[in-house]
């Protein structure tokens, strides 16, 4: 995890990335791999939404591994 100057945070890991899974992330139920286990896939669904009501954004790339950065707008800004 670091936190850059100003409302920004970026979370990495190590792993294989994204792929493929990237365009469809945000995507209720979606879920990278199903053979790892009986998770329901909410969890960045539920990030952007959260993203989305502080009028802020959400960010997923692959750069050796996964890096999902939240930019957070400076004021509150709820839609």
């Amino acid at each position: 995890v670091h936190v850059r100057p100003g409302p920004i945070l970026q979370v990495r890991d190590s792993g294989p990335g994204y792929g493929s899974f990237i365009n469809r992330a945000g995507d209720r139920f979606a879920m990278a791999k199903t053979a790892r286990g009986d998770g329901t896939g909410l969890g960045l669904a539920i990030a952007f939404g959260q993203t989305r009501v502080l009028g802020g954004r959400l960010e997923l790339r692959d750069d050796g591994g996964a890096v999902a950065t939240l930019i957070l707008p400076s004021r509150a800004n709820p839609q």
